[in-house]
């Protein structure tokens, strides 16, 4: 049987041997996916499960805005692109795509 270095490793062992994500922490590997995180969390402090739940919705909806701002400034400089090669100024595009001056310096072709 294994030494119990920390305080925390008995309660682990005692309560949460059925549990494959404390069970994987014990053995001193950490969570891959938040999702297993949240999961650990829960399971050590049931108590605090709603607050944890909220936490991890909150963090999903951030997650989600910045994958569709992120899509939002690609599809931007793709647009520019394809306006940049058809001669206008970039003072133009920036107007009309909301781009700053160092994305419309990175896209324009150098002469």
């Amino acid at each position: 049987m294994s030494t119990i270095s920390h305080p925390h490793d008995k309660f682990f062992k005692e309560n949460l041997k059925e549990k494959p994500i404390a069970l994987n922490f014990l053995k001193g590997e950490q969570p891959q996916k938040a999702e297993d995180l949240f999961k650990l969390l829960i399971t050590v402090l049931p108590e605090k499960r709603e607050t944890i739940m909220t936490f991890s919705e909150q963090l999903r909806q951030e997650g989600r805005q910045e994958g569709r701002q992120e899509g939002e400034h690609q599809i931007a400089l793709a647009i520019a692109k394809k306006i940049l090669a058809e001669g206008f100024e970039p003072a133009f595009i920036k107007k009309v795509t909301g781009l700053s001056d160092e994305d419309i310096q990175k896209i324009a072709p150098q002469h």
